[in-house]
This record gives structure tokens, C-alpha cells and sequence, in this order.
């Protein structure tokens, strides 16, 4: 996974260095995800077998707050569309990565109500009531973790398809001839 993390960190250096937008929005999508893939896995197995139970039960919180927080959404941008049509991305591939994203936003956000009181009580420590915080953690799930955290990953599962292929697509030189043509129309 590291080194997933660091190619796709110095491919994202490399195309900020290009200049050519698209091809930084969609290194700047990966790498946001690989983040929070990588933030899971490092506390994935702590989660399921740590002897102490209170560090099993923070890196739950941990995965928790991961998944509740994470929003593509905010990285893809509004002009996302704008971008890939300049690359040249055929439409019925940006329409899948569109759908791949709004699948991963739903089971996000499934999560997220899921998960709404035990990331406000003992993540955020919002709840002034400390016996009720203690509580809620003791008791804290880790089934109901994982699930949210499965469905997670069976939607990104679709996203990285579909990622790829625009990636591949906005990035080949046909992709990258075709935005630098496409902006001296704009």
C-alpha cells in the first residue's frame, strides 16, 4: 500500500508540474482516496485482534471518523465534467465514473447516520457527559463498523474501475493533445 501511496503521490507531483487540470483533478481524486484506504488499513487489523481493548475500540473510532469524514465530493469539483470533456473522455466513461461517485457518496452517507452518535459522542467528544461517552464506546460495535466500512469499500470498488479507465483516458496523449486544443477554444 505505501508504495501504491508514494507512486500515485509522485505521479500527482509530476502532473501538477504539467499544468494540465484535468490530469490534476483526477491524481488529486486517487490520492485522496488512497489516503483514506491507507488510514483504514493501518488500523484495520488493530481494530479486529489488539489485546487491549480500548486501542481495538480507538482504532475503531478511527475507521469511524474515516469513513464518516471522508467526502469525495469536495474533491472532484464542480467543473469535473467540464475538465474531462476538454480531455476528450468518452461520455458513457465519465457517466460511469459520475455514477461510481454518487454510489460512493450514498454508501458514505449510509455510514454516516449509521455511525452519526458514536462519532458525535466519542470522536468529536461533543457529549459533555463523560459516564455517557465511556458508555457509548464501551459499546461501541464493531460489526456495525465494519459493515459501514464494507459497504464502503464494495462502492469504491466501482469507483476504481471507473477512475481508472477516465484516468486513462484524460491521460493519454490523445487525452492530453486534446485538452491543450480544447482550451485555446475556450
Amino acid at each position: 500500500m505505501q508504495a501504491t501511496l508514494e507512486t500515485f503521490k509522485s505521479e500527482a507531483e509530476r502532473a501538477n508540474s504539467k499544468g494540465n487540470e484535468c490530469t490534476q483533478a483526477l491524481m488529486n481524486m486517487g490520492l485522496f482516496y488512497l489516503l483514506a484506504e491507507n488510514d483504514i488499513q493501518a488500523v484495520k487489523i488493530d481494530a479486529l485482534t489488539h489485546p487491549d481493548e480500548w486501542k481495538r475500540k480507538l482504532s475503531l473510532r478511527i475507521i469511524l471518523l474515516t469513513i464518516y469524514e471522508w467526502d469525495m465530493g469536495k474533491v472532484a469539483g464542480k467543473n469535473l465534467k467540464t475538465l474531462l470533456s476538454r480531455s476528450s473522455v468518452p461520455e458513457e466513461v465519465q457517466n460511469e465514473l459520475f455514477e461510481s461517485l454518487r454510489t460512493l457518496k450514498r454508501a458514505q452517507r449510509k455510514a454516516a447516520k449509521i455511525l452519526h452518535q458514536p462519532r458525535n459522542s466519542v470522536i468529536a467528544h461533543r457529549d459533555a457527559n463523560a459516564l455517557a461517552q465511556i458508555e457509548t464506546i464501551e459499546n461501541l460495535n464493531a460489526k456495525e463498523v465494519f459493515g459501514a466500512a464494507e459497504d464502503f469499500y464494495a462502492s469504491s470498488d466501482r469507483f476504481m474501475g471507473a477512475f481508472s479507465k477516465v484516468l486513462l483516458q484524460a491521460g493519454s496523449l490523445h487525452g492530453l493533445v486534446a485538452f491543450m486544443l480544447n482550451e485555446k477554444k475556450a
